[in-house]
């Protein structure tokens, strides 16, 4: 795709004459190369189709007109594809209101006279603004991934950008199969990071006809809800499914960036911590690191924080308050590596120092990239110097390399 806003354009400024949306559909399919999985590209279950739609504000769309607004943007069948695409389309937050990405089966057309959703439903969770375009990628990465482990249940799912708030649904086959839907709820509750408190609605397909429209905004938008408060800063209990591999600890990983030049207070430090998502089995990891950028191809002045869930990773909370941190300086290119290093060393408790380990940050910056490990108690030295030296041994470090200890009373000041 040549420029990422072209997925913008839509059949309301276009002046084309309306066509048959069935031929619509076929000729747009057809214009697009025929899928192929590439030496070494790694295959989804399914193969997927992302569609984008706009309507007038103000203008409700009868079933004819949404089904013509429809814009295939594009279609994939291996991770490699996905990203290829995913990495050249606007962020639904960045969307114009009244705008929809659609990421549906090929074979399946996001409307709900398709043979595949006439009997079916959706989930609907309504978001305040800024949360849509993180609540999209952890949608698509799970439905991507297989996380709903419901068979073929899963048609699609919608990202909504709306005035007031903004919308969220997954599409199911079978409104009837209350325990399929029931656990796609479940589901789609843990992978938002959704507090217990949050409502979603189901309807089925068959109640938003006798609206006319196959459009998410056919009912008044609301205010958002005072229990749809969701600041997700409270986490769904995690579990261990059949088979996986517990870790010792549960973990979370955060993400924070501030603007170059501008030093972060402690308020806006906590305040730019992002939660990306938290494991406890190996598995879990793996399903959530797969996703992540790499340290070295984040721009300067981010950073990942990789804690043991309970601890913030900040000096203010009560298990690092009394501790302090090893900083290790690298040279640019090498932060990626001695982060995976690191990692896998902590969730395999190599460091052999009990509950002493908090956690762990990777920070890129201008001229060099820092590697550092907080601990609970910066008076226990004994303990402090085992993890200077485990941390070198695990990173590979010359004896001349200098680490650097800090406590965080130091710090604060």
């Amino acid at each position: 795709m040549s420029n990422k806003f072209d997925a913008l354009k839509s059949s309301d400024d276009s002046g084309e004459e309306e066509s048959n949306a069935k031929d619509n559909q076929k000729s747009e399919f057809d214009s697009l190369p025929p899928l192929e999985v590439p030496p070494g590209d790694h295959r989804l279950q399914y193969k997927y189709a992302m569609w984008f739609s706009r309507r007038s504000p103000g203008k409700l769309a009868s079933t004819q007109s949404y089904a013509q607004n429809l814009k295939l943007i594009g279609h994939f069948m291996t991770v490699e594809q996905f990203w290829t695409l995913y990495s050249h389309l606007v962020r639904p937050s960045e969307l114009p209101s009244f705008s929809d990405f659609h990421l549906f089966k090929v074979g399946i057309k996001p409307i709900w006279e398709d043979e595949a959703n006439h009997r079916g439903g959706k989930w609907i969770v309504r978001l305040r603004k800024g949360l849509a375009s993180r609540c999209w990628e952890n949608l698509v990465l799970a439905m991507l991934g297989e996380q709903f482990m419901v068979g073929e249940e899963i048609c699609g799912a919608v990202v909504s950008i709306r005035m007031q708030e903004d919308l969220i649904s997954v599409w199911n086959k079978s409104s009837s199969d209350q325990v399929t839907t029931l656990r796609i709820r479940d589901t789609l509750r843990r992978v938002l990071n959704l507090p217990p408190s949050t409502t979603m609605e189901y309807k089925t397909h068959n109640e938003n006809r006798k609206l006319k429209s196959s459009d998410d905004s056919g009912e008044e938008e609301s205010n958002a809800k005072d229990n749809q408060k969701s600041e997700f800063d409270s986490l769904p209990p995690l579990e261990v499914p059949p088979g996986d591999h517990r870790l010792q600890y549960k973990y979370a990983m955060w993400f924070s960036r501030r603007s170059p030049g501008k030093l972060a207070s402690t308020q806006s430090y906590a305040q730019n911590l992002k939660l990306i998502g938290h494991f406890m089995t190996v598995e879990q990891f793996w399903t959530l690191y797969s996703h992540l950028v790499r340290p070295s191809e984040l721009p300067s002045f981010s950073d990942f924080h990789l804690f043991k869930v309970g601890i913030k990773p900040i000096w203010e909370d009560e298990a690092n308050h009394r501790g302090g941190k090893w900083i290790v300086r690298l040279r640019k290119g090498l932060a990626s590596r001695c982060w995976e290093n690191l990692v896998l060393a902590m969730l395999g408790e190599q460091f052999m120092v009990g509950e002493e380990i908090c956690g762990a940050v990777v920070s890129i910056r201008m001229q060099e990239d820092l590697i550092s490990v907080w601990n609970k108690s910066s008076s226990d030295q004994v303990t402090t110097l085992r993890i200077r030296d485990t941390l070198r041994r695990v990173l590979n470090l010359p004896p001349s390399t200098t680490m650097e200890y800090k406590t965080h009373n130091e710090n604060r000041k």
